[in-house]
């Protein structure tokens, strides 16, 4: 069918009766007050981190080693599209154990991520084992951090946001960058 006949067709019967069904159906209103987090996996654990910090999402690349930083917070440098950046260990920081290479959820390399942070002009590059994307949640859906969380990480998240039958914890931003910047100094 050419694109002329196609235009010049005659609509079907009940074209006009469904498109002013559609068109009357009560507006749907975004819930105001929403946030939203990234949500990604590091080792075994699910976390999230304020959208707002979140600058880049990219393809791992490798770690350059930088000369006596061997604290494992501190990983190297990795290049983002010409610029290079500091790469940080989000387990290090938190104490999460990472899946050993051999184990099969490890085997998807295709799933591991960079995920490029940035607050108040400081940029980082963390890996990240799996990554969801942006979640929106109401505040009245986070839930306290109950004591079972290790107590490394329980300092670093300040909530636990239920996603998909998931515990996730939601990162205090402000407190990791603290710790960061603290151990680049």
């Amino acid at each position: 069918m050419s694109d002329r006949r196609l235009v010049d067709r005659a609509l079907p019967a009940d074209y006009l009766d469904e498109w002013a069904a559609h068109i009357a159906q009560p507006k749907q209103l975004a819930v105001r007050g929403t946030s939203s987090a990234v949500v990604f996996r590091v080792g075994t654990e699910w976390l999230a981190i304020p959208t707002a910090v979140c600058h880049e999402v990219s393809a791992r690349k490798p770690v350059h080693a930088i000369p006596h930083r061997r604290n494992g917070i501190v990983l190297g440098l990795v290049n983002v599209r010409g610029d290079l950046c500091l790469c940080v260990s989000l387990s290090g920081v938190l104490g999460v154990v990472e899946t050993p290479y051999d184990q099969p959820e490890r085997r998807r390399i295709s799933r591991e991520r960079l995920l490029l942070l940035e607050h108040e002009g400081q940029r980082l590059a963390c890996p990240v084992t799996d990554m969801h994307g942006v979640h929106r949640y109401h505040p009245d859906d986070l839930q306290a951090v109950p004591t079972t969380v290790a107590k490394g990480a329980s300092v670093y998240i300040r909530a636990v946001l239920p996603w998909q039958g998931k515990a996730v914890g939601l990162l205090d931003e402000q407190l990791l960058f603290y710790t960061f910047h603290r151990h680049l100094a």
